[in-house]
């Protein structure tokens, strides 16, 4: 569970040895993200974005403390 959160920040290892990729075929939401605010000047499509992956990742932490606040109590 902790790998599946550790990929959604990934940015800085997509970018530097892809460049997004061609065709924007490596791009998640983090280079997304970027791509929206510092490369288009979209900034509102770029908070959305961040946003957007704040919450996904707050979701999948909440489900995974929950897993080891049961595994706390047995």
């Amino acid at each position: 569970m902790l790998g599946f959160i550790y990929t959604f920040k990934v940015f800085d290892i997509v970018y530097v040895m892809t460049g997004v990729g061609p065709i924007n075929s490596t791009e998640v939401l983090s280079t997304l993200a970027f791509r929206y605010s510092f490369t288009d000047f979209q900034f509102n499509l770029g908070a959305a974005t961040a946003n957007i992956l704040f919450v996904i990742l707050l979701l999948i932490s909440l489900v995974y403390l929950r897993m080891i606040k049961k595994d706390e109590v047995i």
